[in-house]
């Protein structure tokens, strides 16, 4: 149990680091052309991700996500990418729609950050959720092609 964890923290560790420095410097780092071009293909990926995860393909949904993929959705217990597909052919996990708004993309090389404030409806636990999320994910390039490697989600301030 502690060495997903661990073994997350240490794959985060760079990109902290890389936060804390200014992130203009950072992303210009590629020449502007293939920033533009990574974020154009990761927001492909996120389209299929998304409708994978609604309509519970996980043959696709399982193509996007690197092999140690890890889920950290907010209250509830991290999950491997074997868990998640799990839950959702189970049924444990269903998805009904996913929207977001203030999408940002930071470029870091082979990594791209993603913020966004997401709305989730669906269903787990048994209950019928309606969740605004703040999350956070983590695409890297593996052989040359995108994969997501990890996504943080943070329950929004209520007003």
């Amino acid at each position: 149990m502690g060495f997903p964890t661990t073994r997350l923290s240490l794959a985060i560790a760079p990109l902290l680091l890389a936060l804390a420095c200014d992130g203009n410097v950072m992303a210009q780092q590629l020449p502007k052309g293939r920033t533009e071009a990574s974020i154009e293909a990761v927001k492909v990926l996120e389209e299929k991700l998304y409708k994978a995860v609604v309509e519970k393909d996980t043959r696709t949904l399982a193509g996007l996500l690197t092999d140690d993929f890890i889920r950290t959705p907010p209250g509830t217990p991290t999950t491997t990418k074997a868990q998640w597909i799990a839950q959702l052919e189970n049924g444990e996990v269903r998805y009904v729609s996913i929207k977001r708004q203030d999408v940002k993309y930071r470029v870091f090389g082979d990594t791209i950050l993603v913020h966004a404030v997401t709305n989730i409806r669906g269903h787990t636990s048994g209950r019928d959720v309606d969740l605004v999320l703040r999350l956070l994910d983590v695409w890297v390039r593996q052989n040359g092609e995108w994969r997501l490697a990890a996504v943080q989600g943070n329950e929004m301030p209520k007003n």
